[in-house]
């Protein structure tokens, strides 16, 4: 019985054995990570506001502006300055078109008529102290408190009025005196004054585009 025993104690040396191995505990070594908090800086952001509006009204004139006419003749021997007119008299001398005068008394020459329109050659008129100013300026001796000033060859055809009136220049008394007359009928027999023609001066009353009165304007 001794011979069993042996082999079986050997056995169970063997398995008790292997059964330690089995055990054996592994120390695994666990790193620990830290992980760093990371601080995200956002960039800083600016709001700008924009600048403060400030709303200007414009100024407000008090004075009124030109009825635009209408245009008549009165007692003056030539229209005073309207508003406009750089200095000249009347309109002045830049209508602002190169084929319309709009409504308004212009100086000029009346070229030719044929009873229901004319050929007008505007020109400036100066008056008194801006005479001088002007002629000066050209390079011209101004007498007698007038300049006329021509230096554009542009002409205008100016529809007449059917009740247009001119007031021509009627020398029979001895002296020039304006003297009606239907426009239309311009000019009479009796005229005296190189009309029409390229030294008729003439102020043009223009009303809604078409003359409804001229006068003849005597030139020493």
């Amino acid at each position: 019985m001794s011979r069993r025993l042996v082999p079986l104690v050997g056995l169970i040396l063997v398995i008790a054995a292997c059964s330690d191995d089995a055990t054996e505990t592994t120390s695994t070594t666990v790193v620990a990570t830290t992980t760093t908090g990371v601080t995200t800086t956002l960039p800083a952001t600016t709001t700008t506001l924009p600048p403060e509006t400030t709303t200007t009204q414009p100024a407000t004139s008090t004075t009124p502006a030109p009825t635009g006419g209408p245009y008549v003749v009165d007692a003056n021997l030539f229209p005073d300055s309207l508003p406009g007119s750089g200095g000249a008299s009347g309109s002045g001398c830049v209508p602002g078109s190169s084929t319309v005068i709009p409504d308004g008394i212009w100086f000029g020459y009346i070229l030719a008529t044929n009873g229901t329109t004319v050929t007008f050659d505007m020109a400036c008129f100066y008056s008194g102290d801006i005479a001088y100013t002007e002629g000066a300026y050209d390079g011209v001796e101004v007498n007698n408190d007038y300049y006329i000033r021509n230096q554009n060859p542009l002409t205008f055809s100016v529809s007449i009025d059917a009740g247009a009136t001119m007031y021509w220049l009627d020398s029979s008394s001895g002296n020039f005196e304006n003297t009606p007359m239907p426009l239309a009928d311009w000019p009479g027999p009796d005229e005296d004054w190189p009309c029409p023609g390229e030294f008729c001066g003439v102020w043009l009353y223009i009303n809604d585009g078409a003359i409804t009165e001229a006068v003849e304007q005597y030139l020493p």
